[in-house]
């Protein structure tokens, strides 16, 4: 096929337009035009991939031409619809050479705890947005992924979507590549400041601990988050492999298991029993019992001395804490 002339060209680029943007590009035309761009295509024959790419760009530049000469003539008159034509064409013309990239590509980058990071907290409706153009098999993992309750609004979402917006598509795309990109930033922190974080939000009060983690939320929610993932709490000891658990509790005694964990939650308590020995599991037992009540500062502090085992283990290497996924 020749693609010599420019109305020839033109039909190869709305030809290659998905038909939301065709449409649009074609509705700025004149009726008589778009008759003529409409014949051109239904004259077109096949064409190789680099012969339509030459096309492309040889009628981006020709547009481009023409939109400057148009301002030359008439300066500082210029129309705003014009200088929005030559941007969208330019922009169609550029995007026309990845057709075969499905939007939000860049989360096949991340693992699937990441991808469900950057979207757990967006509004239902962007999730179903970025759900209906990924591929099914990772939509599919996301899905499943999500808390239960969100998970049923997301689909309904989706049930609800009509015609997609290429706009909104690719501002929601560029938001979450920025999101990514600013996590990506956290991750490379050096580990020395990882460390001193973890070690001082993890050293402080519980009340404390979600004071200063709600406030750094206010300020910077991806910051909340990352710490949120570090720092080290008394009920991460649930998470704990048995080993890593008969680990910490070996490093601690009694008089500090009973008052950090009268008040625990039962599964806690059942967790730490199950992973005791009989006698051991006795003594604590025994000594809970005496321990009528405990006042809230003797329990913080047996915690923090919970915590702060942990953490050692934990930065030395002997013991993995599990986080679940911030929210």
């Amino acid at each position: 096929m020749s693609l010599s002339s420019s109305l020839t060209r033109a039909a190869v680029v709305v030809n290659s337009l998905p038909t939301d943007y065709a449409s649009r590009v074609l509705s700025r035309l004149e009726p008589d035009d778009i008759k003529s761009v409409l014949a051109a295509i239904s004259r077109l024959k096949h064409s190789n991939p680099l012969e339509v790419r030459d096309s492309i760009e040889r009628f981006a530049s020709e547009t481009g031409m023409e939109i400057n000469r148009r301002m030359h003539l008439s300066g500082d008159e210029s129309t705003d619809a014009d200088s929005l034509a030559s941007e969208e064409l330019s922009y169609r013309a550029v995007n026309t050479t990845c057709e075969s990239e499905l939007p939000f590509s860049f989360l096949k980058t991340v693992n699937h705890e990441t991808q469900l990071h950057l979207l757990q907290d967006e509004h239902p409706r962007n999730i179903a947005l970025v759900l209906s153009c990924v591929e099914p098999e990772t939509a599919s993992d996301l899905i499943s992924s999500l808390d239960p309750i969100l998970r049923v609004t997301v689909l309904k979402r989706i049930c609800e979507l009509e015609e997609l917006d290429p706009e909104e598509i690719a501002l929601l795309g560029f938001e979450l590549k920025s999101r990514l990109e600013r996590l990506n930033g956290l991750e490379q922190e050096s580990t020395l400041g990882i460390d001193v974080a973890s070690r001082v939000l993890s050293g402080v009060d519980e009340t404390v601990q979600y004071s200063l983690l709600a406030e750094i939320d206010q300020a910077d929610p991806d910051m909340a988050r990352f710490l949120k993932n570090t720092v080290i709490v008394f009920e991460d000891l649930e998470r704990l492999a048995v080993d890593d658990l008969k680990l910490v509790l070996q490093q601690l005694d009694t008089s500090v298991w009973a008052p950090a964990l009268k008040n625990a939650n039962s599964s806690l308590q059942i967790r730490v029993f199950d992973a005791l020995a009989e006698k051991p599991a006795e003594l604590l037992a025994s000594e809970m019992e005496q321990l009528a009540t405990v006042d809230q500062n003797s329990q913080q502090s047996a915690r923090k001395t919970v915590v702060k085992a942990m953490l050692d283990l934990s930065l030395s290497g002997r013991i993995a804490v599990p986080k679940q996924l911030a929210g």
